[in-house]
Parts: C-alpha cells; sequence; structure tokens
C-alpha cells in the first residue's frame, strides 16, 4: 500500500473510532451518515491493498455484492436495519 494511501486510510478509520464512540441516547446513530460520508479514503485503502491480490480482490466483490443485495431487499421491503 502506498504511504499516502494508507495514511488516508488511517485517517478514515479514526473518522470512523470516533463518528462510534460518542453516540446520544435517544438515537444512538443519528448523524453517523453524515459522518461516514466524508471517510471515501476507506476504499481508497482497500483499492490499493487489493490491487495486486486477484483471490482478495474477488473475495471483497463477491462480498459486496452479497450485502448490495441483502441491503437492497431489506430497502425495497420497508424494513428497519439500525
Amino acid at each position: 500500500m502506498a504511504p499516502r494511501a494508507a495514511r488516508l486510510f488511517v485517517y478514515a478509520l479514526a473518522l470512523l473510532a470516533e463518528a462510534c464512540s460518542y453516540p446520544t441516547p435517544l438515537e444512538p446513530l443519528m448523524s453517523l451518515s453524515r459522518f461516514v460520508l466524508v471517510m471515501f479514503p476507506v476504499f481508497m485503502g482497500w483499492g490499493a491493498r487489493l490491487g495486486g491480490r486477484p483471490r482478495l480482490n474477488r473475495a471483497a466483490l463477491v462480498g459486496s455484492a452479497l450485502l448490495l443485495a441483502t441491503f437492497s431487499a431489506v430497502w425495497a421491503t420497508w424494513a428497519w436495519i439500525a
């Protein structure tokens, strides 16, 4: 992984840890999407990590596709996710 991508990945993970560490009592995930939106460097880090590993890349794609199908079905049925 390139040094810059590694720094961005650590920065994004620190953002996620900070966003999850101070939940509000009434709505624990309130505004989490606002914090997660700026964590795009996680995907840059994953891309840098999986770039030279075709088996891990394929496993990540299959896992992502399964999660996409699951969450799309949950969303389509108006089910509660959080």
